[in-house]
């Protein structure tokens, strides 16, 4: 073999060689997303924020430049959304896990009420540990291919007052503070309102509230009425008398006659002595 022409075929084939492993994309990216949303359900016409961990689960590292968050209810949803965003400047290593940021977003007023979907992309710049050192070698928004959702709530505003001031309210039995109180974020639909106040009789009522409307509430507290008090007696007790027996108005009763015969040898006797001394006397004479 002519090495003169063989030297230059090998020299041009590592050329293309090194020229192609830095050039091509290594779109090994990979990662898992957590996301932290700041309350559980959003009224139309509020604010909200979302906060994005994000676990690189690839064996290069990633940069991330921006988070996005988009809804169902944004111009071009799911294909080509308009989004909330946020620029960061995060390093992830392999395998690293980390917060990324926090992205405000608002619920407009239009927003129908329900469940709506909603998804995450991050602009990355993937970083390729190539021949000739570190190199950015993928650029661009990736949108996670999962869905989550949040619910969008309508509500209107209470106003509630009550005469005297400072009575409780209790909104669906949960206590909202006392009178006067504005309370808002109350879901659209009827509810029942409690006031409650010392002294004074429990009110309840029942009220509607509209869509981005203030419903208001006002009631007149009546008095509880006072027990009677029971005042003690100063008049002694009158005793009863006790019936003393007269012996005029109530004789005693006559005893009853008992007649008793005389044994016969009494009155033998009697009539013995008689004759001894009527015989003593003739003597004498």
């Amino acid at each position: 073999m002519n090495h003169t022409i063989a030297r230059p075929f090998l020299l041009v084939t590592v050329i293309v060689i090194l020229l192609a492993s830095c050039t091509t994309p290594a779109l090994a990216y990979e990662w898992s997303m957590w996301i932290s949303l700041d309350k559980t359900q959003y009224p139309a016409n509020s604010f909200g924020e979302a906060s994005i961990t994000v676990q690189n689960k690839a064996l290069d590292a990633l940069h991330i430049t921006r988070i996005l968050i988009a809804f169902d209810w944004m111009e071009g949803y799911p294909e080509h959304p308009d989004a909330f965003t946020k620029d960061v400047d995060v390093f992830l290593g392999a395998r690293d896990t980390k917060v990324i940021g926090t992205v405000h977003f608002d619920v407009p007023y239009t927003v129908p009420a329900g469940y709506h979907r909603y998804k995450i992309g991050l602009e990355v710049e993937e970083i390729d540990e190539g021949p000739l050192g570190s190199e950015w070698a993928y650029r661009g928004i990736i949108w996670e291919s999962k869905t989550y959702w949040v619910e969008v709530i309508h509500v209107g505003s209470l106003d509630v007052s009550s005469v005297p001031d400072g009575a409780s309210i209790y909104l669906d039995g949960t206590y909202m503070g006392t009178t006067p109180q504005l309370i808002s974020n109350v879901p659209v639909g009827t509810h029942s309102i409690l006031l409650n106040l010392s002294t004074y009789n429990d009110e309840t009522t029942t009220v509607n509230v509209a869509f981005n409307q203030v419903a208001h509430v006002s009631e007149r507290l009546s008095p509880t009425p006072k027990p009677t008090a029971i005042v003690p007696s100063t008049t002694a007790p009158t005793a009863t008398p006790t019936s003393t027996p007269n012996p005029a108005l109530n004789p005693a009763p006559k005893p009853t006659s008992t007649h008793i015969l005389a044994p016969a040898f009494d009155v033998v006797g009697a009539i013995a002595g008689m004759l001894a001394v009527a015989y003593l006397l003739k003597r004498r004479g």
